[in-house]
């Protein structure tokens, strides 16, 4: 699975000759059990078992490992929270939102009260306008009949003259109500333009009212979406917590049984322990035995000594502590009771 130079070659082979590979950690701990932990094993993801069952993962890895789903469920949880602060948010700005578009649709109604009652007034104006017209032109075709009436008096007598007069009279009073008329007519066109001046202002305020009636629904909408949208995320992200709550299960129980399984070991180590350390006790034991059988043997070396008399009780002393000396857990001095020895 490694290619290298043939020049390193061999040390590759010296690194990685006892590095077994396992597909996922899982595998790897069943194959480290069933090799009793002497090699180093190497999941896909980067986890490494060592031997004596020592774990390590792999923190670079792209999906989360066993001891690194903790962290990625805290930071899920933590997204939930902001998404769920983010729900309340938008369910606020919808609120406000239909409250906007409560107040503008009840803008819109009274703005289009207020064009019919100018509609209305309007109308009102035309029909003033048109009888004042009316007026005017009867007032003008009267002034010509009294013209004329004029006119044809100018040649008579007194009584025509004080006909003339009194047309003259109806002539000053016709002018003046003509001009009343006029002044009246100007006043009402006057008004009517500015009636038709708020009334193009109303429908102008109407179709910005629309528009942002409008405005605020396709916002409204777009909000229902984005609920809709962060709700699927939120649901999305409960069931990955849920999965992983079903994983951290199963990695406390491979955890605890792990541990149960070091624990087992550590006995069989301690008792490996005491062992060595009775083995100690019974070499020392056997060191100060070979010290004590080297001093006797200087000892006599260095006195002189001649053997005495042998007696078969003697001999039998002797072939008894000899065969006490065989036995590998007791220690027995070389001189004999058996044995006499004199000086000189």
């Amino acid at each position: 699975m490694v290619d290298v130079d043939p020049v390193y070659r061999q040390a590759v082979e010296h690194l990685l000759g006892n590095v077994l590979i396992a597909s996922n950690l899982e595998r790897a701990n069943a194959l480290a059990r069933e090799l009793q932990y002497r090699y180093r094993i190497v999941t896909l993801q980067g986890d490494v078992v060592s031997p004596g069952g020592m774990m390590t993962a792999h923190v670079n890895r792209k999906g989360p490992g066993l001891l690194g789903r903790s962290r990625e469920r805290q930071d899920l949880e933590q997204k939930l929270r902001e998404l769920q602060e983010s729900e309340g948010s938008t369910v606020e700005r919808q609120q406000l939102l239909r409250e906007q578009v409560s107040q503008a649709q009840q803008s819109r109604f009274e703005a289009q009260k207020h064009l019919e009652r100018l509609a209305n007034e309007r109308q009102q104006l035309l029909e003033q306008m048109r009888q004042l017209e009316y007026q005017q032109k009867s007032a003008v075709e009267r002034l010509e009949a009294l013209v004329w009436e004029a006119e044809q008096l100018q040649s008579g007598s007194d009584a025509i003259a004080l006909r003339e007069q009194t047309a003259q009279l109806g002539l000053t009073e016709a002018e003046t109500a003509l001009a009343k008329l006029t002044e009246a007519l100007a006043a009402k066109r006057k008004e009517l333009a500015e009636l038709e001046h708020r009334l193009a202002e109303a429908q102008e305020q109407v179709t910005g009212l629309r528009i942002e009636v409008a405005t605020l629904r396709q916002e409204r909408e777009g909000l229902r979406v984005r609920q809709q949208e962060l709700a699927n995320r939120a649901a999305r992200l409960r069931e990955a917590i849920a999965i992983l709550d079903v994983e951290a299960q199963t990695a406390a129980t491979e955890e605890a049984d792990l541990r149960q399984e070091a624990a087992s070991k550590r006995s069989g180590v301690q008792s490996l322990f005491d062992a060595v350390a009775e083995g100690e006790q019974q070499l020392e034991l056997a060191r100060q035995a070979r010290l004590e059988r080297e001093a006797a043997a200087r000892q006599l070396e260095e006195s002189p000594m001649r053997p005495a008399r042998w007696s078969p009780a003697k001999m039998n002393c002797c072939t008894e502590q000899r065969s006490r000396r065989s036995a590998p857990t007791r220690i027995w001095p070389m001189r004999c009771r058996g044995w006499a020895t004199t000086t000189g």
